[in-house]
Formats: C-alpha cells, sequence, structure tokens
C-alpha cells in the first residue's frame, strides 16, 4: 500500500512539473528600430525593466493578456507587448541607411551650362571663395559661375580622389572651389 501510494505521488508530482513546463512558450525579442522593449507592471503599467533586441525569454501561457506575453526577466516579471515577441531568434539587428538629402537644380540666367555633382553637393561661392546659402544638386548657369563643392562621404568610406570632366583631381580632400566655370562640368567623388 506504501508502495502504491508512494507511485501515486510521483505520477501526479510528474503531472504537475509536465503542465507546468507546458505553459511556457518561448519567444525573440524583436523591435523595429533595434532597441530594447519595456517589461510593465501587471497592475500600475509602470515599465519595470528592460530586454534587449534578439534576447530569449519564456512567457507564461497561464497569464497571457490580450495583447501581453508575460515573462521574466532578469528577476523581473511582467507584460511585454506580442507586437515585439517572435518565434524564431531575428538576424542582428542593422540600421536602415538614412535616405540621400533631396537637393533641387539652381539656375542662373538662361542656364546654358550646367554644374552637375556626384556623390557630393554645390553651394554658390561669395567673392572670398567662402561657400553661402543653399545646397543644390546641380547648377544651370550662362555668365561664368564659381561653386563650392562638398563631398558627402558615406559613413566607413573616405576619398580617394575627385574626377572633374573626367579628370582625376584633389585627391582626399573633402571640399574645393571650382572657379569661373565657362562650361558644361561634371564632378564626381570616387571613395575607397
Amino acid at each position: 500500500m506504501k508502495k502504491k501510494l508512494i507511485r501515486m505521488l510521483a505520477l501526479v508530482l510528474a503531472l504537475i512539473s509536465l503542465c507546468a513546463s507546458a505553459s511556457a512558450i518561448t519567444y525573440y525579442v524583436k523591435t523595429p528600430d533595434g532597441k530594447t522593449v519595456n517589461i510593465r507592471d501587471e497592475k500600475t503599467n509602470e515599465v519595470i525593466g528592460h530586454i534587449p533586441y534578439g534576447t530569449m525569454v519564456e512567457a507564461d501561457s497561464q497569464k497571457a493578456a490580450q495583447n501581453a506575453a508575460y515573462v521574466t526577466y532578469n528577476g523581473v516579471s511582467g507584460y511585454v507587448n506580442f507586437k515585439y515577441l517572435v518565434d524564431e531568434k531575428p538576424p542582428a539587428f542593422r540600421k536602415k541607411a538614412e535616405a540621400p538629402e533631396t537637393l533641387e537644380p539652381v539656375t542662373y540666367g538662361e542656364g546654358t551650362h550646367t554644374i552637375a555633382v556626384t556623390g557630393g553637393v554645390l553651394q554658390m561661392t561669395n567673392k572670398k571663395g567662402k561657400a553661402t546659402g543653399t545646397k543644390y544638386s546641380a547648377v544651370k548657369f550662362d555668365d561664368p559661375v564659381t561653386v563650392a563643392v562638398t563631398a558627402s562621404v558615406p559613413k566607413g568610406k573616405k576619398i580617394d580622389y575627385w574626377l572633374v570632366n573626367g579628370i582625376k583631381m584633389k585627391l582626399g580632400v573633402k571640399t574645393f572651389t571650382l572657379v569661373e566655370a565657362e562650361s558644361d562640368v561634371t564632378i564626381e567623388i570616387i571613395y575607397k
């Protein structure tokens, strides 16, 4: 009888353990900005902790709310919105490249000639050669013009050289001045 009672008790404990482990669901944190997700208190809804992007968490399915999972992370228990939880480990977060600045061309006089730049911006200059005012993608002109050309250096890149009408010029500098251009000019900044 005693052995039967011990077996029965062991079976009950095994079932309780099995049920408890079945109520845990594995999720991974995935946020659109690659930052942490908030853990909120179940009563006050105040932020009581944070979980980093890509971290695996166990959610208690017995305590799930309508739009949130109940999790414990680093000893802090609370709710995390389901929209930040996914079934599979997300890839490492990569910040999206910022959209390049949209620049409009400017026209001086009749605009029979053009200065256009790839990989940089143009600015008109004052009599001392200092860049002034708005940045442009291209300048259309009829009288000779002087412009400052500034490279838009991508992160992690360096300027190798500049091509001005296909001719290699100015090694490694970020800005130079094109003095009194009188005809079409194309400028390309080459990065390494």
